[in-house]
């Protein structure tokens, strides 16, 4: 009814907008009055939120709340699309520690993407040794080299704690055999 009414509006004006913004007018027309709520991670008791007072909430808050969000949506795309109860997918994420430090945080992110199938890569330039005792694998990567030809800046792994884990065990391991 209301798409009909935007119609019979556009007829008595005796002007169609273009593609996008006629689309705009629609989807405004349809959801207008609909309001959205999330559900917020709050550290001691989960509650729900509109969008728009999610918006003036810390930016940890608003990460945390943004990759359950994706968690959920790309587990249930997957179940809807390949019927495939048992796909994994993959979010990166570019420096989320610089928001979301707090580990209850980074603790339910974890816990949910796990539930739901998808890997979790945090990318960061923050050395959080509190943040890092939580992931079992790190990887620092440097980007101090230069291709010759190109001049482009090249990234390189500059260490890995499993790396040098297995290194350090090794030589535990040399000197107690000595």
């Amino acid at each position: 009814m209301r798409i009909l009414r935007l119609y019979q509006q556009y007829l008595q004006a005796e002007a169609i907008p273009p593609g996008p913004k006629m689309f705009q007018e629609i989807v405004h027309s349809v959801l207008d009055g609909l309001s959205v709520e999330v559900l917020f991670p709050n550290a001691y008791k989960p509650y729900y939120i509109s969008i728009e007072k999610m918006a003036k909430k810390s930016g940890g808050e608003r990460l945390t709340a943004i990759v359950l969000l994706f968690c959920t949506l790309i587990r249930f795309r997957e179940v809807e699309r390949t019927k495939h109860h048992h796909a994994s997918s993959c979010l990166i994420l570019d420096n989320p520690l610089g928001s979301a430090s707090r580990l209850s945080f980074l603790e339910l992110q974890r816990e949910v993407a796990q539930n739901m199938r998808v890997q979790l890569l945090y990318f960061t330039s923050i050395d959080s040794p509190e943040a890092s005792r939580m992931f079992s694998n790190l990887i620092y990567l440097r980007n101090d080299k230069v291709d010759a030809e190109t001049g482009e800046q090249l990234v390189s792994m500059q260490r890995s704690v499993i790396q040098t884990m297995r290194e350090s065990f090794l030589l535990d391991a040399q000197v107690s055999h000595e």
